[in-house]
């Protein structure tokens, strides 16, 4: 009998429990802090997320430009603006076909010297990231579904609407 209740148990916190990594304990750092001072954050170990803009293939290296965006959880949120561009640099190859946008991506990496590059024609200086852990995310990051037509409820209508003929109201299709 007690093999029953703390197996239940176990089943019953495995429920309740996030699936999503927990959020490291990191420094935060900016885009533009590690833009300007590039010597004073070199080696420090960052937490960013964002969309991932480009997928380039080296031969033993992969580098992913990506917009940063504020993470919600561990997840990036693209509902929200993004907060600069960065460049992860991740051992082995990413298939670009695989990994482009909407999709993705969390880093936790340590900050490296800066990467000059244009975005168009714009000249761009980018922090470099070298990856330690990370993990991508599909697709655009879902956002809760709101009814538009929440007084479309019986018990949120005026009066005079309650025997409306086309009503699907508690009061509605005629019976008033």
């Amino acid at each position: 009998m007690k093999q029953l209740l703390i197996i239940g148990l176990g089943f019953l916190l495995t429920g309740c429990s996030s699936s999503s990594t927990p959020r490291p304990d990191l420094p935060t750092v900016s885009i533009e802090q590690a833009k300007t001072q590039p010597a004073k954050y070199l080696g420090t170990r960052v937490f960013w997320g964002g969309t991932i803009l480009k997928v380039s293939n080296f031969r033993d290296h992969s580098q992913i430009e990506v917009l940063r965006r504020p993470l919600s959880g561990s997840e990036p949120n693209d509902q929200k603006k993004g907060q600069g561009r960065f460049m992860i640099k991740v051992a082995g190859f990413i298939d670009p076909a695989e990994y482009k946008s909407p999709n993705r991506v969390t880093v936790i990496g340590t900050l490296q010297d800066t990467q000059k590059g244009k975005v168009g024609n714009y000249p761009y200086t980018y922090p470099y990231v070298i990856a330690e852990k990370i993990q991508f995310w599909r697709g655009k990051k879902s956002q809760p579904i709101r009814d538009p037509y929440w007084w479309d409820h019986p018990y949120y209508r005026p009066f005079p609407y309650y025997s409306h003929p086309y009503s699907y109201g508690h009061f509605g299709r005629g019976y008033w």
